[in-house]
């Protein structure tokens, strides 16, 4: 099976639940280029006039990229937004994106990511 859309291959999809207070390690070949995800959550508090943001923070360390989600606690769910989210490039020097999804419900988070190859972020 292939989906496409925007020019973007989805070259993974993943789906697993997570306890809270836990990290996942996402890992997957792709062209034979291995990519590897550490994937946390964090739950900040703010100033109640603000309201709590949520956010994914990234970085990266030794061809890991790090995926913090932030604020990301809700039931029905939050997605990462409209948008594609480049997070690198492969070797073959093609860009790396992903689109996620994560409930957080019971003390346990559920994600559905999917990482994409090539494309352009012009879902606008």
């Amino acid at each position: 099976m292939s989906v496409e859309f925007g020019g973007n291959k989805i070259i993974n999809f993943s789906s697993f639940m997570v306890p809270e207070g836990e990290k996942a390690v996402l890992a997957f070949d792709y062209n034979g280029d291995k990519q590897e995800f550490t994937i946390r959550f964090l739950e900040e508090s703010s100033r109640p006039s603000e309201g709590k943001v949520s956010q994914i923070r990234f970085s990266g360390e030794d061809d890991k990229l790090n995926l913090t989600f932030v604020n990301f606690n809700s039931a029905i769910g939050m997605s990462s937004g409209k948008e594609v989210i480049e997070v690198g490039t492969s070797d073959n020097g093609e860009t790396i994106s992903i689109l996620a999804y994560v409930v957080k419900s019971g003390g346990v988070y559920k994600v559905d990511i999917q990482t994409m190859s090539g494309g352009q972020n012009d879902t606008k």
